[in-house]
C-alpha cells in the first residue's frame, strides 16, 4: 500500500509540475501545512480549509492541488465538530513514506515549528473574532500563556 501511495503522489506531483513549475512550491507549501512533528516523527495533521486561503494570484492553484490530491485519494476532506471543513492526508504512510514530503520537512524544520505555533494560535484567533475582537480577550490570552 505504501508503495502505491508514494507512486500516486509522485505521479500527481510530476503531472502538476509539468503543467506549471510554480506547482513545486505550492504543493510543498500545502503539504507541509498538513504535517506536524510528534516525538521527532512526522504525523498527519488536519487543516481547516479556512487556513488554506492564499492571495488571489495562487488560490486557484492551491485549490487545484487540494482537489487533485483529494481525487487521487491522497487527502480526505470532512467537517470537524464545529462544522468547519478540513483536509488532511488520507494515510499516515503518505506522511511517513513519501520522500519528497520527508525531504521538505527535514529542510524546513523552522517552517514546521512556525506552522505548529500557527496551529496553536488559530483557534484562539477564531475565538477572538467571535468575541467581536475585544481587547480584554487578547489580554486574557496573553496572561494565560505568560508572555
Amino acid at each position: 500500500m505504501t508503495r502505491s501511495l508514494i507512486q500516486t503522489a509522485d505521479q500527481l506531483y510530476d503531472e502538476l509540475v509539468n503543467k506549471d513549475r510554480s506547482y513545486e512550491q505550492i504543493i510543498r507549501q500545502v503539504m507541509l501545512r498538513m504535517v506536524t512533528s510528534s516525538g521527532g516523527e512526522l504525523a498527519r495533521k488536519r487543516v481547516l480549509k479556512s487556513e488554506l486561503k492564499y492571495s488571489d494570484t495562487i488560490q486557484q492553484q492551491v485549490d487545484n492541488v487540494i482537489n487533485s490530491f483529494l481525487d487521487a485519494r491522497l487527502l480526505v476532506s470532512d467537517k470537524d465538530a464545529d462544522d468547519q471543513p478540513y483536509v488532511e492526508p488520507a494515510h499516515d504512510e503518505l506522511v511517513l513514506g513519501w520522500p519528497k514530503l520527508r525531504d521538505w520537512a527535514a529542510k524546513d524544520k523552522e517552517q514546521i515549528q512556525n506552522l505548529i505555533l500557527q496551529r496553536r494560535l488559530t483557534p484562539t484567533a477564531i475565538d477572538w473574532q467571535k468575541s467581536n475582537k475585544q481587547i480584554a480577550y487578547l489580554l486574557e490570552f496573553r496572561l494565560s500563556y505568560g508572555k
